[in-house]
């Protein structure tokens, strides 16, 4: 269906996300003049498919969507980014009707922060103990996270809702680094030539323990995510469900320290 979808920040990564999926299913986006040049160029084969649907913020009609990111936000204890929904700009927000979208344990993160850096340390090899012991979460990909939102654009609501969205599955900080690490040797192997059958080895299974309920080793308590799968389900006919497995994620994130590290970006 068509949607016209104003975007604030549309150089965020999930925005771009977002946009890429959104042109595929008819959307039009507006982005700001300023930001216009640089978006048409990250999509110029897109525009060849879709010549008319990224478009100037100025040129935006008057019943576009708006979405504003803020980044990060705390929820919970955790850190979210936050997704203001509205038929208004962001300058405009106050006591219009919107909903929020939080968006908690996102890979890739942004790259700038906290969450990456401990990836790149772990790609590194540094020993620094620095904030990996925290870097367990409800992992989730930015790509069903972008395929999420058009869906959820596609049919809003503005009850001044607030939404969750994360993976269902929390995986500890140790669990993280030994499927990244894993990921990293393999593709350092094959750049090198260095390949050894070690390196075709799955990580072991976590072995299975009993835990009093008060343990320190729980996890955090996850996100509510029923009002998010519940709004899915009723208007898409399918809920919040994540398709992409960890390490596949992971490798989206070793893809983004690598073109980081290359000069790429």
């Amino acid at each position: 269906m068509s949607r016209d979808v104003a975007l604030e920040a549309p150089l965020h990564p999930l925005m771009r996300h977002v946009i890429e999926r959104g042109l595929q299913r008819g959307f039009r986006f507006f982005v700001p003049d300023e930001h216009h040049a640089e978006v048409v160029a990250d999509f110029a084969a897109a525009r060849i498919a879709f010549p008319h649907q990224l478009l100037t913020m100025s040129s935006a009609p008057a019943s576009s969507l708006h979405l504003k990111v803020l980044e990060p936000t705390s929820e919970h204890g955790r850190q979210a980014i936050q997704i203001h929904v509205s038929h208004r700009t962001g300058d405009q927000l106050a006591g219009a009707p919107h909903c929020q979208i939080h968006v908690h344990d996102l890979l890739p993160a942004n790259p700038e922060g906290s969450t990456m850096e401990v990836f790149r340390r772990w790609m590194n090899d540094d020993s620094s103990t620095e904030g990996q012991a925290s870097l367990g979460g409800y992992w989730c990909s930015i790509t069903d996270v972008a395929e999420a939102l058009i869906r959820f654009l596609a049919h809003p609501t503005f009850d001044d809702v607030n939404y969750h969205v994360s993976g269902r599955r929390y995986w500890s900080a140790e669990e993280t680094r030994e499927e990244f690490l894993a990921l990293a040797r393999r593709t350092d192997a094959g750049r090198t030539g260095n390949f050894a059958i070690h390196h075709l080895e799955t990580a072991q299974l976590q072995s299975v323990s009993v835990e009093a309920v008060d343990s320190a080793n729980r996890p955090p308590e996850r996100p509510d995510l029923g009002s998010f799968h519940r709004h899915l389900e009723v208007t898409t006919g399918e809920g919040w469900r994540p398709t992409m497995p960890l390490r596949q994620t992971l490798m989206l994130v070793l893809a983004d320290l690598e073109g980081v590290t290359r000069g790429v970006r």
